[in-house]
């Protein structure tokens, strides 16, 4: 099993879970990544969506998430336990 260290907080993460990769080796927790003032533009779409709903949510990126689900052909779904209706 292999460890992935978050790059803003320091905390590890079994095999990357819960973590956005977003470079060579470069591992970050969802929310630690948009509090270190990272910006989900600069991630390909297929990362965008793996974003927790919340997160997006919390943070006002709908309008990002939606378009990177469109180029990708999908369409989001949100759990009742990750965000309640928009």
């Amino acid at each position: 099993m292999a460890l992935s260290t978050c790059r803003f907080c320091g905390k590890h993460s079994s095999d990357g879970d819960g973590m956005v990769k977003y470079g060579v080796r470069h591992y970050a927790h969802y929310a630690c990544y948009l509090e270190a003032g990272k910006k989900l533009t600069d991630l390909h779409d297929w990362q965008i969506v793996d974003f927790p709903a919340r997160l997006i949510k919390q943070h006002d990126l709908w309008a990002i998430a939606d378009a990177a689900y469109a180029r990708l052909g999908k369409h989001i779904v949100c759990r009742a336990n990750d965000i309640a209706q928009r």
